[in-house]
């Protein structure tokens, strides 16, 4: 959460810290200054705890240290050993912290996180993965070539006609566009009809210039780098 999505403040949600939370998700990760101290910090309380270390930079709401999700080894009595990994079935569910005013162990139940890692792990992946394909489409829906396509699809009579005038376009688009070309598809839709756009550009001088503007539809092509 520090890493990925830092800078929306959910690793301060997480740990309690509202306000803070709310403070870093309005600047964006103060502008990714924040974002860059917070997930170095995680980092170096991980590779401490991992080492054996209890005490870290990064402390809840409460202000107590973090003792789970941060290594998934940790080196215990001369070796290193499973951490919050480990299967405490056998032990009544129960494992040991070490207070900060002394070093007397106590059992507490294990936290929700360690009941739950063999499901919060992959769900976890598979949210980063999601965040990282919006991404991907949001930069390919922000760059030129996409607004000039979905431009010249709305102001093509001939697009219209086929289409309806509320032409919109689809969340998944298809393709790739670098600084120098773009070859992508667009699904397109209108109250009378839907079809695909079909956009081949390069980038050499400064200036797209488009090779192939389409507006494929079952019954029939419209190139939109001619006008009617």
């Amino acid at each position: 959460m520090a890493f990925f999505f830092g800078f929306l403040g959910l690793d301060r949600f997480y740990l309690g810290k509202i306000k803070t939370g709310i403070l870093k998700l309005i600047t964006l990760g103060g502008f990714g200054i924040w974002w860059c101290i917070d997930a170095t910090l995680l980092l170096l309380d991980a590779f401490l705890y991992s080492l054996g270390k209890d005490r870290g930079f990064v402390k809840d709401k409460r202000g107590q240290d973090l003792k789970y999700g941060l290594s998934a080894y940790r080196f215990k009595e001369g070796s290193f050993q499973q951490d919050w990994f480990a299967d405490d079935s056998n032990t009544g569910d129960k494992e040991p912290i070490v207070s900060h005013g002394d070093a007397q162990s106590k059992a507490i139940p294990k936290n929700w996180l360690g009941r739950n890692w063999k499901w919060a792990i992959p769900f976890t992946f598979a949210c980063l993965m999601a965040g990282v394909f919006s991404g991907i489409i949001s930069m390919m829906k922000s760059s030129e070539v996409y607004k000039v396509s979905m431009a010249a699809v709305k102001d093509d009579s001939r697009s219209t006609n086929l289409l309806g005038t509320d032409i919109s376009d689809a969340f998944l688009v298809s393709g790739e566009v670098s600084d120098s070309a773009a070859s992508i598809k667009i699904p397109v839709s209108g109250s009378k009809g839907k079809g695909n756009v079909y956009v081949k550009a390069t980038n050499t001088t400064g200036h797209w210039k488009y090779q192939i503007l389409t507006l494929h539809t079952e019954n029939e092509d419209i190139d939109l780098l001619t006008k009617k």
